[in-house]
């Protein structure tokens, strides 16, 4: 599996950014981003949506680029996992916090894979991701591994979305 971080500040860069990795025989099949809230996400997610790749994250207060550490950005690492080797699910912000969320996402990572991991992005202004753990974690039938991110914004009030529309999100993977 190939992957390429990129930390891109406006439309335009994505685009270019895209297409000059694509042009190297790269057929990327997923990108894990974490968005500011003043890039303009909602069009990152229909530029992904063209490029058939599929895109999980959230917003955040600061974005990673290797060693640098950026504002008003869209940080990402494009990677070409085989397509049946891994599942994003969304779930609405009204349900970010609930426990119910926890069980679904345990329930649909066990009916896709034999062995399944979880990568969780859970963001928004004073969430608590606690329900959505503890649902996936008192349900748990078959030991599998968790890992993921809160992101709590409350320096500013921007309501952060999860990219395409949503707070949270999964990435249920097979191990």
């Amino acid at each position: 599996m190939k992957a390429f971080p990129i930390v891109v500040y406006s439309e335009e860069e994505l685009r270019a950014s895209l297409e000059a990795h694509i042009v190297q025989n790269f057929s990327p099949t997923l990108a894990i981003a974490f968005s500011s809230p003043f890039f303009p996400f909602e069009s990152a997610c229909q530029i992904f949506k063209e490029y058939h790749i599929q895109l999980v994250g959230c917003t955040s207060a600061g974005e990673v680029y290797n060693d640098q550490i950026t504002s008003k950005g869209f940080s990402f690492i494009l990677m070409n996992p085989p397509s049946s080797s891994f599942k994003t699910v969304q779930f609405d912000h009204a349900d970010v916090e609930a426990y119910s969320s926890g069980s679904k996402i345990y329930e649909t990572a066990l009916e896709t894979f034999d062995s399944p991991g979880i990568i969780l992005f859970i963001s928004g202004v004073r969430v608590v991701g606690d329900g959505p753990v503890k649902g996936i974690r008192d349900n748990m039938k078959v030991e599998m591994p968790i890992y993921g991110g809160l992101v709590e914004m409350i320096y500013k009030w921007i309501p952060p979305m999860f990219l395409q529309k949503m707070r949270s999100a999964t990435l249920a993977f097979q191990q």
